[in-house]
């Protein structure tokens, strides 16, 4: 009897621990890193995709570039923003009901969300959970 106590003391000690080292990893990934403009975040999946996943995927920040058009996400219809230029296209999903403030074609914004790495066949690189900034 007492060793089944001990046993199961140790199995809790064990779960809290795995519990807090998830969180401490989820952390780390989710740590945000400084601004970035849309055509050096194209231009680095364009050159290294792997390289780039290394550096932006699953990470928040914030990035600059000129407003290309708004849209609607085809699979559930949340609003996006279209951030275009001379390399890969970025797109940048809001939530439903989040407010997409209208913006001029070319004219200079700041996205921020997390990145989600290249989608559709390696053609975009998509945002999700984004506010302007």
């Amino acid at each position: 009897m007492k060793k089944y106590w001990i046993y199961c003391v140790v199995g809790i000690v064990l779960v809290i621990l795995s519990i807090r080292l998830g969180e401490v990893i989820m952390q780390e990934k989710v740590q945000e890193i400084g601004p970035v403009s849309a055509e050096e975040l194209s231009l680095a999946y364009e050159e290294d995709r792997a390289a780039a996943n290394a550096k932006y995927r699953g990470k928040v920040f914030v990035v600059s570039g000129n407003f290309g058009e708004v849209g609607k996400y085809p699979i559930d219809g949340k609003p996006n923003i279209w951030l275009r230029g001379e390399h890969t296209p970025i797109c940048y999903i809001f939530e439903k009901g989040n407010s997409i403030i209208q913006v001029e074609k070319g004219k200079q914004v700041q996205i921020k969300g997390r990145c989600n790495g290249l989608v559709a066949f390696g053609f975009v690189i998509e945002f999700e959970d984004c506010k302007i900034h």
